[in-house]
């Protein structure tokens, strides 16, 4: 009720509930984007695909990968269902991407995802520990770090690298002020040939707000982001120089297109801006979404979040055994 009236919408146009939205305005709807809580994704999802409508949701799609099969199953041949992975639409990660792809460093032999964070360490100017969301006070069938920061590293190891991890090797544990939650991941993972994953993901890292950094070493060169300079990519190449590309630069094989060129370069490319090329992506999906299209940044039908939950799944039996575990790659995803 509160965002309705910051957007100036009028009181007879709200609904009190899913059901009724549903019921009032499903007609005249192309798809329904879901914000709420990660625990209650499933069953307004499924609602909402049963209504014969389209899903835009936030990550995690589900709390487990049995949830998301089932999502997929029951998705209809008309619609789709699409997740916000936002990282992998900056776009310098999407150069980082064209480039990786286009050998311009080589064969790829290494990939390093970091996403630290420090809010279940950090106190108020009275000593009290921050509080999340309730949801986040707990964990489900994996952690729910997992499910908040997990969710985004194996996204971004597999759009970069086109690969999914086939075992993995990983260590959970607590530091912070949340009683009773996992608050940090390490976790080393093979995604064959040759190429050889690291994440790094939690919450417990005083100083910093958000570090999500990505480094890609390959035969030829290397290169690095880091989303508090998100404009900005460093490079490096077999001979010793290092240098800096920005939207400006010459020689972009992605980031200079139109599309992403909101501002002129030297202008922040900001993580709004992320979600306005995201949801750019949605639109040409849900517009032909029976036609062939190339759509970045993810997977037709939520396949990246059933893969991503699966290998969170691997992870956190992993830390549980202390031993590596293979990534179950089950069903078959639509």
């Amino acid at each position: 009720m509160q965002s309705a009236t910051a957007y100036g919408l009028p009181s007879e146009s709200l609904s009190s509930n899913l059901s009724q939205m549903l019921s009032q305005y499903g007609q005249t709807l192309d798809a329904v984007l879901i914000l709420t809580p990660t625990p209650q994704h499933v069953d307004q999802i499924t609602e909402v695909l049963h209504s014969g409508l389209s899903v835009i949701s936030e990550k995690s799609l589900a709390t487990t990968s049995q949830d998301t099969q089932d999502l997929l199953n029951t998705l209809r041949p008309h619609q789709e269902m699409l997740v916000c992975f936002n990282y992998s639409a900056y776009p310098m990660v999407r150069e980082m991407t064209a480039r990786t792809n286009n050998g311009l460093i080589g064969d790829v032999h290494t990939i390093r995802v970091l996403m630290p964070s420090e809010y279940f360490i950090r106190r108020d100017l009275a000593g009290n520990a921050l509080r999340p969301q309730l949801w986040r006070e707990k964990d489900y069938e994996i952690p729910t770090i997992s499910l908040d920061l997990g969710v985004h590293v194996v996204h971004l190891a597999h759009y970069l690298s086109g690969k999914q991890a086939t075992r993995v090797v990983a260590r959970e544990s607590h530091g912070g002020l949340i009683e009773g939650v996992v608050d940090s991941v390490e976790a080393m993972a093979d995604y064959g040939d040759g190429l050889n994953v690291t994440f790094h993901y939690g919450k417990t890292f005083l100083g910093e707000r958000n570090g999500l950094r990505l480094q890609v070493f390959g035969t030829l060169g290397s290169m690095e982001w880091f989303q508090q300079k998100p404009d900005y990519l460093a490079v490096a190449d077999q001979y010793g120089n290092r240098s800096h590309i920005d939207p400006g630069s010459p020689g972009l094989l992605v980031a200079n297109q139109q599309r992403y060129a909101r501002f002129k370069a030297g202008h922040p490319t900001g993580f709004i801006e992320a979600f306005a090329n995201l949801y750019d992506d949605f639109a040409v999906s849900l517009r032909s979404h029976d036609q062939p299209h190339d759509l970045p940044g993810t997977s037709p039908r939520g396949a990246d979040a059933f893969r991503g939950l699966r290998e969170l799944e691997a992870i956190h039996t992993s830390s549980k055994q202390s031993a590596w575990v293979t990534v179950d790659t089950g069903e078959q995803v639509l």
